[in-house]
This record gives C-alpha cells, sequence and structure tokens, in this order.
C-alpha cells in the first residue's frame, strides 16, 4: 500500500488530464464523491489499480484543486478485474480488512455482510463530507451502538504530534469522570492498549485497572469495548463502547465487522479533518488576499476568476455585484479602459494576467487604467502563470497603484537633479582630499581637481596652469585632451589679460573666444573652444595658478555653478600646497634615509611607547643580520649579550632605555648577538627624539662595531704600559732616596722636629699612592691586551685571608672585621693578586657600607673549589647596578643609572672591581655580588684550589 505523500503526488499527475470541476457544475448531494485511496479501498484493490483506470479513461473522475474525486455512481459502476474474475483473485488478494471468521462465513452470510458495510460506509463517508467533524463523530457513535447493540459510546481522539487525548463524541450516558482533554502520559493504561491492537472486548478491566473508580466513579462497568481508529500506520482515536455496566461478548464476525467499520470511519474522519484543516487554510488564504493593500487577481486555465480582492475591485472602480470570483477574465477586462503610459489602446492579450496565462513573466510592466467615472490611475503589475507538474493551470497578477508615488516623482524630478549634481559635487571634492590625504603627487592631484571641475561643470576639456618660479604660467594638469607637440606649454601673465582679471577679481568669470586677447585665442582655437571658465587659483595672498573649464558652445553658468568653481578652486589651491609640502617632506625622507644608508654606523629611529623600528639602515641590518624595514620590528627583541654571555631580557634591552627614561647616554660598550649565534661588540650612543610640544615621541640609537676602535685602544693600552713603566722607575728611585733620607734623619738626630718628619712620612704615602695608582693602570692595559700574568706558588689561603683582613681593619677604625676559617687551606695561587682582590672588597664593604661589621668566611666547597665570602650590613646593591658593576670605569654615580644609597665622594676610578673580576677570571675562577640575607650585600670569590690548571687550558 503506497504512503499518503505518494497517493497526494500521483492525484496530483492526475490533476493535469482530468477535466476539473467547475463551479456551476454540482454533483447531487446523494452522490458521494471518493477520493483515489478511499475507492481503492472500497473496492478491495491497490491504489495504483485505481489510478490505472482513471489515466486509461475506464474511471471518470472530477478534479478539485489538486484532488481527484470520484462518483459514487461511478465507483458503483466500475468493475476491476477482480469483480470481473473474482476466482483468480481470491485467494491472491483477500479483501481488506477481512479475517479469517469472515471468510469462513457461509457465502450468503458474507454478501448480506458485505452489503450491511457498503451501506455502513456510504453513509459514514456521506457523514464526513457533508457535516462537521464533531457531528461525524456523534453519528459514528450512533453507527457503533446500532451494529454492536451497544448502550454506551464514546470516541476519544488522539493527537500523537501534540501529546493530547481528546473525547470529542458520546452517545448515553457517561461512562467515566476523566475531563474531556486529557495528555497522552495521563490515560488510563486500557486505553492506550485499545488504541494500539484491533477491536477487542476488555472483560478483565477490574483486574487491569485497579483504581479504576477514579476513571468510572460510581459507575458499573464490567466489560469494555474497544476498537482502534487507526489509518495509515497512526493512531488517530479509540473507540470505546459498553451495555450499561453488564458484562457482554462478541463473535468474531462482530469483532470483524466492528474493525471494519472503525478502519473506514478512520478513513472518513482522517479526511474529514484533512478537509477541515484544507478548508480553515483556504478560509484564512481567502481573508488574508481580501485584506491585502496589492490588488491581486487569478484565474484558472479556463480564463476565470478565481480571487480578486477589493483592492483589486477598488483599483478598478468596480463593486464586488459587478466583478466577482467565476466570472471570466474577458469580463474583468471590460470593466476599464487599459491603455499603455503614451495612451495607446492595449489589446486584451497585451494585459499582465493573459499575458501570464500564454505562459509569460511579467516584471513591473506600468500601463493606466481609465476607470467608468472617467479617472485614470497609473498601475504597476507583476504577473506569472500558475504551473502544475509543467503545465499551466492558471495565472495571478499583483498590482499596486502608483499615480500618486509618480505625480511624487514628476514633483521631485527637479529637485532630485539638483540633489544629484551637488552631491556629485561633494565627491568631487572629497575625491580631490582623498587624493591629497592618500600622499598623491602633485600631478595627479591636479589631474583629479580638473577632471572633476569639467566633469561637475559639463565642460569640453580644461587645463591647469601654474606659476613657475620664473613667474611664467605653466601647463601643469589637463582633463580630455592630449596637448601636441606646437602646443605651447609656457605662457607670460601678460600675455593672458583675462588671467591677470581674474587673479584681480579673486572670483571665477566667464570668458567668450570675441572677449579674449590674442594669446588666449590662439590657445581657444588649439582646444577647440568657443568659450571657457577662468578660475583662479588663489592660496591666501599667493597667485598659484589658473583652471580652464572649456566649452565648445556657448554656455550659460548658474550661481551655483560659479561658487562650486571656487569652492572647487579653495580646495585644489589648499590640495596643491599640501601635496607640495608632502612632496618636498618626502624628498627631504629620501634625502636622510640616503645618507643613512651610507653611513658605516647602524642607526635605529624607533617610536615611542613600543619601539617599533620607523628606521633602519643598511649597516643595523647587516649587524643583526635580519630585515628591520617595512617588518614593523620591535627594538626590544634585538639580542644583546651581557658579559657572562647571557642573553639580554627584553626589559633590560638598551636600545629601550631611552624610550623609558628620555635620557641620553654616550659611549655605552655591548654585545650583539647576530642571527647566526655569532657576537659584536659595539660602542652606542642613545638620544631621545621630542615632538614640537617637548614631549617624547621616540628614540635614536647609533652603534658602531668597536672592531674599528681596536687598533687604536691597543695602541692606547700600550702607550699606558709604556708610560707606567717609565714612571715606575723614577717613582721606585724617589721612595728609596727617602726612605734613606728619614733613616738618616732619625739616626743623626739632627731633626729634631716631629713636624719635619711628618712631612716626609706624608711624601712616602703621596708616592706609595702613586705607585699603586700606576700600577692599578698597569693592570688594566695588561688586562684589556690579555697579558694579565700571575705568579702562581703555593699558598696558604686562610693566611691570605687574615693577612687581608688585618691590612683593612686599619681602615675601618672601630668596626669589627670577623674571619671564619679553616685552621689551614693550602692553594696554589698567586698570592699577592688574591690579596689584591680581598683588599678591594674589603675596602668597598668599608666605603660603602658605613655601619656594622664586616664578615670574612673561607670555606673549601669541595676538594677542586675554594669559596671566599665578603659580607656587609650595608643599604646593599641594587639591581640595575649589579649587571654593570665589573665593567671597566664604571661607577655608582655615571650618568647610565641613579645614584645608590652605597655613594660617597671619591668613590676613586671605578677600576677595583673590573680588575678584581678579570684576575679572578685569570685564575679560572668567579667574582659574583648577591644580596645578603638579613640585608647588605655579599660578593663570593670562587677559585679553584690549582689556579695552575685553570691557566694551562686557558
Amino acid at each position: 500500500m503506497s504512503t499518503r505523500k505518494q497517493e497526494m503526488d500521483e492525484e496530483a499527475n492526475l490533476a493535469a488530464v482530468t477535466p476539473e470541476v467547475a463551479d456551476g457544475d454540482v454533483l447531487p448531494v446523494n452522490n458521494y464523491r471518493y477520493t483515489m485511496a478511499e475507492a481503492a479501498r472500497l473496492k478491495g484493490v491497490s491504489y495504483h489499480t485505481v489510478s490505472r483506470a482513471v489515466r486509461r479513461g475506464k474511471l471518470p473522475v472530477h478534479r478539485l484543486g489538486r484532488m481527484a474525486l470520484i462518483a459514487a455512481d461511478d465507483l458503483r459502476a466500475w468493475r476491476p478485474m477482480r469483480e470481473r474474475a473474482p476466482k483468480k483473485y481470491r485467494r491472491r488478494e483477500p479483501m481488506p480488512d477481512a479475517t479469517p471468521a469472515l471468510l469462513d462465513l457461509a457465502s450468503g452470510q458474507r454478501v448480506d455482510l458485505a452489503r450491511r458495510l457498503s451501506t455502513l460506509y456510504e453513509v459514514i463517508h456521506t457523514a464526513a463530507v457533508e457535516r462537521s467533524l464533531t457531528e461525524f463523530a456523534a453519528l459514528l457513535c450512533d453507527r457503533f451502538a446500532e451494529v454492536l447493540d451497544l448502550s454506551r459510546v464514546m470516541i476519544w481522539q488522539i493527537d500523537e504530534d501534540l501529546g493530547i487525548g481528546t473525547r470529542i463524541a458520546q452517545r448515553g450516558p457517561s461512562m467515566s469522570d476523566l475531563p474531556d482533554r486529557l495528555p497522552l502520559a495521563n490515560l488510563p493504561g486500557f486505553m492506550v492498549r485499545a488504541a494500539s491492537d484491533r477491536a477487542q472486548i476488555i472483560d478483565d478491566i477490574r483486574t487491569e485497572v485497579p483504581n479504576l473508580e477514579s476513571y468510572i466513579g460510581e459507575r458499573s462497568v464490567s466489560a469494555l469495548f474497544a476498537a482502534p481508529l487507526r489509518a495509515g500506520g497512526r493512531s488517530l482515536g479509540v473507540v470505546f463502547g459498553d451495555r450499561d455496566g453488564a458484562s457482554f461478548s462478541l463473535r468474531d464476525d462482530q469483532l470483524a465487522l466492528a474493525q471494519g467499520l472503525a478502519n473506514q470511519g478512520a478513513l472518513a474522519f482522517e479526511n474529514a479533518r484533512l478537509r477541515a484543516r484544507e478548508e480553515a487554510r483556504a478560509d484564512q488564504l481567502a481573508t488574508i488576499l481580501e485584506d491585502l493593500s496589492d490588488a491581486v487577481t487569478a484565474c484558472d486555465a479556463q480564463g476565470r476568476l478565481t480571487v480578486i480582492n477589493a483592492a483589486d475591485r477598488a483599483l478598478l472602480g468596480a463593486p464586488s455585484e459587478e466583478v466577482k470570483v467565476g466570472d471570466t477574465v474577458a469580463r474583468l477586462l471590460g470593466c476599464v479602459e487599459w491603455t499603455t503610459l503614451d495612451g495607446a489602446p492595449l489589446r486584451p492579450e497585451e494585459t499582465p494576467l493573459l499575458r501570464a496565462l500564454a505562459g509569460e513573466r511579467v516584471q513591473n510592466m506600468e500601463h493606466l487604467v481609465r476607470r467608468k467615472d472617467g479617472t485614470v490611475r497609473m498601475t504597476q503589475v507583476n504577473a506569472r502563470p500558475i504551473r502544475i507538474n509543467g503545465l499551466i493551470s492558471g495565472a495571478v497578477s499583483v498590482g499596486r497603484d502608483v499615480t500618486d508615488e509618480r505625480e511624487a516623482d514628476q514633483r521631485d524630478e527637479r529637485r532630485l537633479t539638483q540633489l544629484e549634481r551637488a552631491t556629485a559635487r561633494a565627491h568631487a571634492v572629497a575625491d580631490l582630499m582623498l587624493a591629497v590625504n592618500a600622499g598623491t603627487e602633485v600631478a595627479d592631484v591636479l589631474a583629479t581637481a580638473i577632471a572633476g571641475m569639467v566633469q561637475q561643470l559639463d565642460g569640453a576639456n580644461g587645463t591647469i596652469v601654474l606659476r613657475g618660479e620664473d613667474g611664467r604660467m605653466h601647463l601643469r594638469a589637463a582633463y580630455n585632451f592630449e596637448p601636441s607637440d606646437d602646443f605651447r606649454q609656457s605662457y607670460d601673465l601678460v600675455t593672458l589679460p583675462n588671467t591677470v582679471l581674474a587673479f584681480a577679481r579673486g572670483e571665477p568669470f566667464y570668458l567668450s573666444r570675441d572677449d579674449a586677447g590674442p594669446a588666449e585665442r590662439e590657445v581657444f582655437d588649439q582646444l577647440g573652444a568657443t568659450s571657457a571658465l577662468i578660475v583662479p587659483l588663489i592660496y591666501g595672498d599667493e597667485q598659484r595658478g589658473v583652471a580652464y573649464v572649456n566649452y565648445h558652445e556657448p554656455r550659460t553658468l548658474t550661481e551655483d555653478d560659479l561658487g562650486f568653481a571656487a569652492t572647487l578652486a579653495r580646495q585644489c589651491t589648499v590640495a596643491i600646497e599640501k601635496a607640495q609640502l608632502i612632496e618636498a617632506s618626502e624628498a627631504d625622507h629620501r634625502r636622510l634615509l640616503a645618507v643613512l644608508h651610507q653611513l658605516p654606523q647602524a642607526v635605529l629611529i624607533m617610536a615611542y611607547p613600543r619601539g617599533e623600528v620607523v628606521i633602519a639602515n643598511q649597516a643595523a641590518e647587516q649587524l643583526w643580520q635580519v630585515q628591520l624595514s617595512g617588518r614593523q620590528a620591535l627594538a626590544g627583541t634585538l639580542a644583546f649579550i651581557d658579559d657572562e654571555g647571557r642573553p639580554v631580557e627584553q626589559e633590560h634591552n638598551p636600545l629601550m632605555r631611552t624610550l623609558r627614561t628620555g635620557r641620553s647616554s654616550f659611549g655605552e660598550p655591548l654585545t650583539v648577538r647576530r642571527a647566526d649565534d655569532s657576537s659584536v661588540e659595539v660602542l652606542a650612543n642613545h638620544a631621545p627624539i621630542l615632538d614640537a610640544q617637548g614631549n617624547l615621541a621616540g628614540a635614536v640609537s647609533l652603534l658602531q662595531d668597536r672592531a674599528h676602535f681596536k687598533p687604536l685602544d691597543r695602541a692606547r693600552d700600550e702607550f699606558l704600559s709604556v708610560v707606567a713603566h717609565e714612571l715606575r722607575t723614577p717613582l721606585t728611585s724617589l721612595r728609596g732616596n727617602l726612605q734613606l733620607l728619614e733613616r738618616r734623619t732619625r739616626k743623626g738626630g739632627e731633626v729634631s722636629s716631629e713636624e719635619e718628619r711628618a712631612r716626609l712620612t706624608t711624601v712616602i704615602e703621596q708616592v706609595d699612592r702613586l705607585t699603586e695608582l700606576v700600577s692599578r693602570l698597569l693592570d688594566i692595559s695588561r688586562a684589556d691586551l690579555g697579558k694579565l700574568a700571575l705568579s702562581l706558588a703555593e699558598g696558604d689561603a686562610t693566611a691570605i685571608v687574615h693577612a687581608a683582613a688585618v691590612e683593612a681593619q686599619g681602615m675601618s677604625k672601630d668596626r669589627p672585621i670577623q674571619v671564619t676559617a679553616p685552621d689551614q687551606a693550602m692553594v696554589i695561587w698567586d698570592t699577592v693578586r688574591v690579596e689584591q682582590i680581598l683588599a678591594n672588597l674589603l675596602s668597598n664593604a668599608v666605603r660603602y657600607a658605613p655601619d656594622g661589621g664586616i664578615d670574612v668566611t673561607l670555606e673549601e666547597s669541595s676538594a677542586d673549589v675554594v669559596r671566599i665570602a665578603v659580607r656587609d650590613y650595608g643599604p646593599g646593591v641594587p639591581e640595575r647596578i649589579k649587571r654593570r658593576l665589573f665593567t671597566r670605569y664604571y661607577r655608582s654615580d655615571d650618568g647610565g643609572d641613579e645614584q645608590s644609597d652605597r655613594h660617597e665622594p671619591n668613590q676613586g676610578l671605578g677600576i677595583g672591581l673590573y680588575i678584581s673580576a678579570r684576575l679572578a677570571r685569570a685564575h679560572g675562577g668567579t667574582l659574583e655580588v648577591d644580596d645578603a640575607k638579613g640585608g647588605g650585600a655579599v660578593f663570593v670569590l670562587t677559585l679553584p684550589r690549582d689556579a695552575s690548571r685553570a691557566t694551562e687550558n686557558g
């Protein structure tokens, strides 16, 4: 059996080959009309058998829309093969709804039953068409009561989509106290079972439903008849009945009869429900169409009106009694006179609805309608054919009255034209400004200006001439005109009297050829012009040039035209000025870039605050081996390494320091890490860039490879070495002689005054100080040259520490120096150099930590390493100073950092810690600084126990 969708598709296919029931052709009331599905079930054949008979013309049908209907008389007269040869089909295809009990009946009984069923079926299906859904359900209750001798019957409708059960009809006294509407989940179980099974007697209802009293109250129900109403595999409802609560039973043939009646009732019930739904939709559609403000007209394939709404009748001026549904389209067309917009009459076949009925689709057709009262309305109509399965079954048109709109359009046409022109002229000015703001060159700006002026003033062509440095007027731009080789490119201003007059007036004016001077007439002739609009280009008091808009024919210009020309001229002069400034600025910028690219030093210009690299010359890109120009690189990502070879973090990147502090720094030694992991030592200078208000706008850094300075540095260091060597000899001699003099003075007793001896002591101390200074300079020179030699010998590290503490105790006055060390720690060091390191650390502790004691700790952290820590209780070393503390000549009061709390006057040359770190490295060890627990700083000297191995390996 085919599904409902297949049946509907089949009926739609038949619609093209069957005539439709005309409104005047009404079938007799007693001649019930069946759908093809109903006909198939009544005849006991398949749906396709009925469909084949209809297609072959053996079974007449009438079409109602997409539905094919078969009259009851035609269905009785049609004899399918089953009826013509019943023996052939008896075993192969039993009658629908037949049960074994029915088949077992005697032939006479079966014939009698078939007649009764046929009569019942016809009554049921007729009622489903003629009555409402509620009335039909009541009739179905009556039929069940009559056939099965039931005293009480009720029908429940089940809506599985909504999950609702509704009692729609009953006969006799009420059988239950249930409300008329319940969710399916709340229905008693026996009702759900009955809806999904065949017709049956439920005689164990009290056993099955313990709380039956909640459904039937005080009523007595012993046995219950139940039959499902099913169609197409769906449960539509259930029929219940009993005999006044008494027990009863039904034979199998009666149950089969009841089930057949239920099945036909379900089919009729479903058809009635579908018809009711379709009628509701049709009524709704008719209401919508009637209330539409657009005029809607539709007709069928025979040209009869099926739809005409109130808006259409109002548009045509035809009352409802004059034109109505069912009339022909010809009657509708005859109500008014149809013409084109030019007044030519339209033939009927040229009207939109008939064009659509002929298969044409009409879009936005406008025509005039002259009504009987003499008024004329303009309408705009869309029309299209209605096709079913590719065949035209009608046409529909939708129109609207556009008379008022067109009259408004005509009234506003001039205003709209003016507005469009004003808008176009505003766009011309905007295009000119956009060209300037985009950094376009002066020539392009002039071309944009003259093009806009000529187009908006309806000129033939145009030119712009500007005053040059030589005072002559030079052609700089032309529109719609290509200058020939003999066209003059420059003019003396005195030969253009009307141009001089335009400058004097300061406003545009119109000039005809007859009023032009000789040189001007020559230009007119070359341009093929008879007149021109001269527009002076004046910036402030400076006469920049003139724009000429030329015309082939005499022209009358309005005040609006002259005003627009003046406005565009003002914008043009501003644009020219700005474009020239931009061009000059870009030229300066290009020259600056050319100079920067020629510099051997790396130059970086960075923007505030993120440090975007705005300019980077070729030397900078070669230094880092990366492309920096045009890729929005950040200066903070350019790599540097510190003296220990560790990467410098971005927050400490030296290129960003000036952007953070706004201060300059010069001569900063840095080490750059390149893309291939190689390093380059550079000397960097940093300076801020300030805007006109003095605010920080960026920074510039210049970095030079120190390899260019190394020959000079080496020469300087060698020079200092020689100088120090030359100074030491006389200083040694001087000191020896002074010591001898002191001894003689003491022995001879010739000097009785203590003051003289004090002077000699002072001289000796100053000589010692000078000797120490020269020695330190010599150490720096040797360290930079890599010639810092060590005199390694076996010694006692404990003794070295105690000797340094004793010597420093004289400087610390009353501040104790506490030494913690083992009794003996044998090492192979340069004893003098290690004492020099400890003396520097202790002197710094005394100088920078004036309060508290000093702790010196010596410990052997392993068999091969000795660790000496010097700890003070001062303010500590700030983080910003730690990273530069061991660099050459660095002092805490340098310009690169703020002064720390450890600062005192006369801090020295800033070479003590630098030399100490170099000496520690020469021994194969390290010198580090850290914060001490509880405050202060701790300097840690870590040396190998045997420094000779380190010197051999290094």
